[in-house]
């Protein structure tokens, strides 16, 4: 099971895919699935088999993810 978060204009998701996985969080960059370039990115967020413990931890640690790229 999956969902599918879009970032802001200008975010490249493969830098905030790898941020995150340095935090221990793996999210997949959506463009790895575009057949050409696009204007917006988004993050592919995969919650099969986790509960709601590590969702909510997963969360935090990618809006920190977020915020810590957001300010440089």
């Amino acid at each position: 099971m999956h969902l599918v978060g879009l970032l802001p204009v200008g975010i490249k998701d493969t830098d905030i895919s790898q941020k995150a996985a340095r935090s221990g969080v793996s999210v997949m960059p959506l463009s790895f699935y575009y057949l050409k370039p696009a204007s917006r990115g988004g993050l592919i967020l995969g919650y099969g088999g986790t509960n709601a413990r590590q969702i909510h931890h997963g969360v935090r640690t990618l809006r920190l993810s977020l915020e810590q790229h957001a300010t440089g």
